[in-house]
């Protein structure tokens, strides 16, 4: 068995389930793009809070 390590982009929202997973070798930066065309999410810096909120197309 190989485990892998896949990297999820979640929404902050509190009690919201949605996510969307990575592609194989996709960075964070790509995730996010991705996630914003494909899927209405949006990603606004929050440097004071440790990087991003990310807000699925629901809460975005």
């Amino acid at each position: 068995m190989t485990a892998r390590k896949v990297n999820v982009l979640a929404c902050d929202k509190d009690g919201c389930a949605e996510q969307i997973p990575a592609l194989d070798r996709e960075s964070a930066g790509e995730l996010r793009a991705r996630a914003r065309k494909q899927h209405g999410w949006r990603s606004i810096p929050s440097f004071n809070e440790g990087g991003h909120t990310d807000l699925c197309r629901w809460h975005g």
